[in-house]
């Protein structure tokens, strides 16, 4: 694959003693919290819990569960999530024993990121989250699955157990932004008394964004707004990709149209040749049998579509594009109470702070062409809120001709900086940067905002050590 697996781990591995024996004691298949305080172990309540010095591990493949482990590292690797939910719990205590007992996603999801980041072993056995996830029929049997499907159900359902106990995260700013947005429209009342009651957490105030969808009536201008709240932002590759073939096409047209129209003018002032011969020709031509090369045809379309050419901002293009309504498929408008013409625009009202991007291939994976995303992603000319910029932070790929088989594999940045890529209980090293190895299906983006903080936290961290070192 083009990577060193990482297989000294001695090396890496600190004195200090992470494990704390109580707490691991039985982890497969249910959970072991303690209300005893000794259990907090050798963690440093004056530092973030997990930082630089927090070491990679893997996950073991328990059954057709790749889906399943690629999903978990990429969300662990989220730090505002991971280091959140450690600080609740050992530092400022508002998230409880109590609290864990009545929230199985939840306390799973804790459980199995405690020892990803404090475990001696090498990699974890992540069975206690698999028989919680096993709740939903969809993920019970032990047989391939999806990660896109799962990172919902795995997002969906912590927000409501956050919400149902309590555990809410005040987000001034996006019910501002609500606000600000339509202060006249009462919807967006309506959604900010629905993101206060069901989404104020700390899963939505990282994962939920708002897009809105403006219908407009031609006749008499009246327009009515429709908002949707997303966690998981769907790229489709088929229509963007069907998009942008159009616009190449038309820009063709547009070109020959105006050397035509040159070559017309030309002709305009060459001299009338009366050759009946030649006119004699082009009849006989007229009556030639047509010869269709149907594999030359056929190869021509393949070159000219592997020359289109896609990347994440297509797709963004494509949600933001108006959309007409007319003939069979007019609109019906509230205000003259008839069908009419008319036209949609959508517009992202707030982005999240984690950006989910899920690149839809369509049926059966058909359009497997490769997409291309930056490293920094700068979505403001889509954006309502502007000032938002994304750093990539993991990317699940699928390796497999197929979603139906296959396996899945997670690229993250880690804590200290370094990608790696990590295929079960197998990591690999991939230094500094994102390197490729299958195709990227759910793209994860971190604010920029978030990500400089985490840079300078794991400068503070580095410095620390050396001081430490020089002291020694």
């Amino acid at each position: 694959m083009g990577f060193e697996e990482s297989d000294s781990y001695n090396y890496y591995y600190p004195q200090q003693n992470y494990y704390n024996e109580s707490y691991h004691q039985n982890y497969q298949g249910k959970s072991t919290l303690s209300q005893n305080k000794s259990q907090q172990g050798n963690i440093n309540k004056e530092q973030n819990i997990i930082n630089s010095t927090t070491l990679p591990r893997g996950l073991k493949n328990i059954g057709a569960t790749c889906y399943m482990n690629s999903v978990i590292q990429s969300l662990y690797h989220i730090f505002d999530l991971s280091n959140e939910l450690f600080k609740s719990y050992f530092i400022t205590q508002s998230l409880r024993v109590e609290h864990l007992q009545k929230m199985p996603m939840v306390s799973a999801f804790f459980d199995v990121i405690y020892h990803l980041s404090f475990s001696e072993k090498k990699s974890v056995n992540p069975q206690r989250f698999k028989n919680v996830i096993g709740n939903n029929e969809s993920f019970r049997q032990y047989e391939a699955n999806d990660s896109k499907t799962l990172t919902l159900y795995i997002l969906d359902t912590m927000n409501k157990e956050l919400n149902e106990n309590k555990m809410k995260t005040e987000n001034p700013g996006l019910i501002n932004a609500i606000r600000t947005y339509d202060k006249k429209d009462d919807k967006s009342k309506d959604i900010v008394k629905l993101f206060n009651d069901n989404y104020n957490s700390l899963i939505g105030d990282l994962f939920h964004g708002l897009k809105s969808t403006e219908y407009k009536c031609l006749k008499c201008k009246n327009s009515v707004k429709n908002y949707e709240i997303f966690n998981i932002f769907t790229c489709s590759i088929e229509k963007s990709y069907l998009n942008k073939k159009k616009q190449i096409e038309e820009n063709k047209g547009e070109g020959k149209n105006k050397a035509g129209d040159k070559n017309k003018s030309d002709d305009k002032n060459k001299p009338e040749d009366k050759n009946k011969d030649g006119d004699r020709n082009r009849a006989d031509d007229k009556n030639k049998p047509e010869i269709k090369n149907k594999g030359g045809d056929k190869n021509k379309a393949d070159d000219k579509n592997k020359n289109i050419k896609l990347d994440v901002i297509d797709c963004f293009k494509l949600e933001q594009n108006t959309v007409k309504f007319s003939g069979n498929n007019q609109l019906f408008c509230e205000k003259c109470n008839e069908l009419n013409d008319g036209e949609s625009n959508k517009t992202i009202v707030i982005a999240p702070k984690i950006l989910i991007l899920f690149l839809d291939r369509g049926i059966n994976n058909r359009f497997m062409m490769n997409v291309d995303f930056p490293m920094v992603l700068d979505i403001n000319e889509f954006l309502i809120e502007k000032g938002k910029k994304y750093h990539l932070k993991c990317v699940i790929e699928h390796l497999g001709e197929s979603g139906d088989s296959g396996h899945f594999i997670a690229n993250c940045k880690h804590f200290d900086g370094n990608w790696y890529l990590y295929s079960d209980s197998s990591i690999y090293s991939c230094g500094k940067e994102y390197q490729q190895n299958g195709i990227p299906y759910l793209i994860f983006y971190e604010n920029l905002f978030l990500c400089l903080i985490l840079y300078i936290q794991v400068l503070f961290h580095q410095f620390g050590n050396y001081w430490a070192l020089l002291n020694n």
